[in-house]
């Protein structure tokens, strides 16, 4: 402190405003620390910095009391506290003439690399720093410091936004200004411009617009006006020299500083200039290094070597367009190198002092009088020339406006030419695609219809067997007579276990016809008691009955003549269908045991466990346990069951028709999924397919075949309800509805809870997941998930095929079966 008293500083005075009180804070020396009211130019205390001698600027942190100082390699924060702030300004003077101004205590000392600012959160206990490095700093957490990486080159200039406290800006010399979210510790938007130069200040809105101004530092010649939530410039303040440029925090006004000295105003509705203003200290123009606005709508002016405090005044009406706004400046709130210098003289002679603030006081009443009246001529003059700005600056924006209109129209003709591009190639793709599944269909058709016409003639063959041996049996029935008829069913057991022993095939293939009184007997006459509700068939009424020997059935009786859609003589006239409905045998399809051409009835086996669609609903309830007391159908086992429809629906696809497509069942869902004792799928209501109207493929079907789906909407692909048109695709859809049905255990809306699940993480995706099908195999059921969303695809070309190509649905679903197996047995294991 050996230089102290300072007299004629040429420092650049960086300032800082305290945010409560009327102070403003600088170093005009790089050693010490200075306070002023700017409300009456009056010094209020001077500190020594312990250790520094090269500090570039201070920053209040008025949250903790403490001042916060710059150096090229980094930060030094003090404690403000601990000093006196009331010292009296005889005392704070004789101080600094002895150079024993007091110390301020250090709260932290973080040296980095080389620093270009630092900046100091306003609600948050954050120091923002930006140089060769962009570091946020937690003084909460013992000065943790958190790097942001994403500028190529030094940062010139950062600042926290005012309406989302995580949300800050960094501008880099790589001629970028980014967005940053402290939350995510990333990049959320960049700012760039077309021609756009090195951007040095940036500064937010303090309103609710989500706006941002930035500045070159006269590298360009206007301020940049970004709406930085799209990244768009929305406006440029075209002015000679522009260095910097702020947001009112009050006021609905931009204010920009020149170099040259220039403050010019700005309304911020439509940024169109509205006033200016040269600062003056004696009869020179001030050069501007920092605006901060202060109390009462007051402008603090960092100049070289001092401040000066203006007051923005509104006149007409205020806010509005038409309302004009002033910048006067303050009398007496204002301090230069002369007045912040301390004399010896002074110290020793009060009389002197009385002198020199006399004096004073006449120089700035001469001093105001005299910048009236060059102002009020400068005013005049810019006047002039501010209309003829204004027409060549309207003549220019319509000119921009064409620029830009002509380039927008360009770009938009360049993207959608881009896009038609795009869309070509994909719909080549798809095409090529459909093509390459429609040969592999039609070669795998051909190869099932041949074996189709082998199965038939041995079917014939077995059928000429069948025949003689009921011929037999009624001839031994007729023989021995009532007294004997337990001897006759041990030979007619043994007829027909030799008939097995000849071929399996015949008994697998045999269907019953019964009598009406049969089915009477059976059904209680088709008590309505004996109905099953909730099938949602519009043409067959199921009923749950018993047969004479106690084998339990489930007979579909066709409704009433005025009601039903299905010929009462479909059965009898048209052998070719009925014919084809009682060969049609797959293990995982719910066959046919009987038929009753009297009653209109198709008979079946009843399922013991019932359907998938109970068992999901249910959840575990003891109504629907099976034989072993299992109560929940595990999620290893609805693996399996989708394996078992997935098999059955390749066989009824392979199978063709008389019109020579293939069989469509339209009606796939949890319903008509039955499960027998051993829990082992059957698909039923396929009858329906076999029944119903006939269609050639790509032919619109009847209203019958649109309204099997038609109460649960969900299960129908989007080219049904318009078409009405049912093929291979359409059972897809629904089976990979029904897939993610048996995943989440919920109806109507599990193609949106896995779609919102899919892309997060596994915790999140479990949470979909039907809980009581026990603890899933996450990796396993993301694949069935996966698998079942492209089945469900709005675009019917993105569904995959049963067999046959790439991605082919049955092949992946026996992997994942295999897979849960085998992890199910070794956690047994």
């Amino acid at each position: 402190m050996s230089d102290l008293p300072w007299v004629g500083c040429l420092r650049d005075l960086r300032i800082d405003v305290h945010p409560v009180n009327p102070w403003v804070l600088f170093t005009p020396d790089g050693k010490t620390l200075h306070i002023w009211n700017y409300k009456n130019g009056k010094l209020v205390t001077v500190w020594r910095m312990s250790g520094m001698d090269k500090a570039r600027e201070a920053k209040f942190i008025f949250r903790k009391d403490w001042i916060v100082a710059r150096h090229v390699k980094g930060f030094v924060v003090y404690e403000m506290k601990a000093t006196n702030l009331t010292m009296c300004p005889g005392i704070i003077a004789e101080a600094l003439c002895k150079g024993q101004a007091p110390n301020l205590r250090i709260i932290t000392r973080q040296d980095t690399s080389v620093l270009n600012r630092v900046v100091v959160h306003p609600t948050l206990p954050y120091l923002l720093s930006g140089g060769a490095r962009l570091v946020l700093w937690n003084w909460e957490r013992k000065w943790d410091p958190t790097i942001f990486r994403g500028h190529s080159l030094n940062v010139y200039d950062v600042a926290f936004s005012p309406q989302d406290s995580h949300i800050f800006a960094s501008t880099s010399k790589d001629r970028t200004i980014k967005m940053w979210s402290t939350q995510s510790k990333s990049v959320v938007q960049t700012l760039r411009d077309e021609d756009m130069e090195r951007a040095h200040k940036i500064g937010f809105c303090t309103g609710l617009r989500k706006l941002l101004v930035s500045t070159t530092n006269q590298l360009e010649p206007f301020a940049r006006v970004w709406d930085y939530e799209t990244g768009v410039c929305i406006a440029k303040l075209e002015g000679s020299g522009i260095i910097l440029a702020f947001f009112h925090p009050h006021l609905p006004y931009i204010f920009t500083g020149a170099k040259g000295g220039e403050i010019k105003v700005w309304r911020e509705s439509n940024y169109v200039p509205v006033s200016s203003y040269y600062p003056r200290t004696g009869m020179t123009r001030g050069s501007i290094v920092a605006i901060t606005p202060g109390k009462n709508n007051a402008l603090v002016l960092g100049l070289r070597g001092q401040f000066l405090v203006v007051d923005v005044t509104i006149t007409g009406k205020g806010r509005d367009e038409d309302g004009d706004i002033h910048i006067v400046r303050t009398p007496g709130a204002n301090t230069s190198n002369e007045r912040m210098a301390t004399d010896e003289s002074e110290l020793q002679s009060r009389h002197d002092k009385d002198i020199v603030e006399t004096e004073k006081g006449h120089g700035q009443t001469l001093m105001v009088q005299m910048e009236r009246k060059w102002q009020k001529s400068l005013d005049d003059l810019r006047a002039e020339h501010l209309n003829k700005e204004k027409v060549q600056a309207k003549r220019l924006r319509l000119l921009k406006g064409r620029i830009r209109s002509e380039k927008a129209h360009r770009n938009a003709v360049a993207k959608e030419l881009s896009k038609s591009r795009l869309s070509n190639q994909q719909l080549q793709g798809s095409l090529q695609k459909e093509v390459t599944e429609r040969r592999i269909a039609d070669e795998l058709r051909k190869h099932l219809a041949k074996r189709v016409r082998e199965l038939e003639e041995e079917k014939a063959m077995l059928m000429g067997k069948s025949k003689k041996l009921r011929l037999k049996i009624r001839k031994l029935q007729i023989v021995k007579g009532a007294e004997n008829q337990d001897a006759t069913r041990l030979k007619i057991r043994k007829l027909q276990k030799g008939a097995e022993n000849e071929d399996t095939t015949c008994e697998q293939w045999e269907v019953q016809e019964f009598s009406l009184e049969q089915l009477e007997a059976a059904t209680d006459n088709f008590d309505e008691k004996r109905k099953i509700c909730g099938d949602g068939d519009q043409d067959l009424c199921t009923y749950q009955g018993e047969l004479q020997d106690g084998t339990p059935v489930v007979v579909r009786k066709g409704r009433t003549a005025s009601s039903q859609e299905i010929d009462s003589g479909k059965f009898k006239t048209d052998s070719e269908v009925v014919d084809r409905l009682k060969m049609l045998r797959h293990p995982h399809l719910f066959n046919l045991m009987g038929i009753c051409y009297q009653a209109n009835s198709l008979v079946y086996k009843h399922q013991a466990n019932g359907s998938v669609k109970d068992w999901i609903a249910g959840g575990g309830n003891s109504e629907i346990q099976n034989s072993k007391g299992v109560i929940v159908l595990g999620w290893s086992s609805r693996f399996r069951v989708m394996v078992e429809v997935a098999r059955a629906l390749c066989f009824l696809h392979s199978n063709p028709l008389r019109s020579g497509g293939p069989i469509i069942h339209r009606a796939i869902k949890p319903a008509n999924i039955l499960l027998d004792n051993q829990l082992v799928a059957n698909i039923g209501g396929v009858e329906h397919a076999l029944l119903g109207p006939h269609w050639e493929e790509g032919v619109q079907s009847s209203t019958r075949s649109f309204m099997i789906l038609d109460c649960d909407s969900q299960y129908m692909a989007p080219e049904s309800f318009r078409s009405k048109v049912f093929d291979e695709k359409t059972d897809i859809f629904a089976f990979g509805i029904t897939m993610l049905e048996m995943l989440t255990g919920k109806f109507w809306d599990a193609l949106e809870l896995v779609q919102d699940a899919i892309g997060k993480d596994d915790a999140t995706f479990q949470r979909v997941l039907d809980g009581s099908a026990g603890c899933w195999d996450v990796r396993l059921a993301r694949e069935v998930a996966e698998l079942a969303l492209n089945c469900a695809s709005l675009n019917r070309h993105n569904r995959p095929s049963m067999m046959g190509s790439h991605g082919a649905i049955l092949p992946i679903l026996e992997g994942i079966a295999r897979k849960a197996k085998l992890e199910e047995q070794a956690g047994k294991a």
